[in-house]
C-alpha cells in the first residue's frame, strides 16, 4: 500500500507514498483522521497527507 524509496546519499534520504492505485482510499483515510482528531485528545490536527 505504501511505496517506500532509497535514495543512495549522505545524509540518507527515504520517502514515502501511496501509489496511484491507493490513492483512491485518501477520502477514507481524512475520515479516520477526522475521527481521531475529534476522539484521541493527543491526535494533533491534520494538514496534509
Amino acid at each position: 500500500m505504501i511505496k517506500r524509496v532509497k535514495y543512495d546519499q549522505t545524509p540518507p534520504k527515504v520517502e514515502y507514498y501511496l501509489t496511484h492505485r491507493d490513492k483512491s482510499l485518501m477520502p477514507i483515510l481524512e475520515e479516520i483522521c477526522k475521527w481521531g482528531v475529534h476522539n484521541v485528545p493527543e491526535t494533533q490536527t491534520l494538514h496534509e497527507i
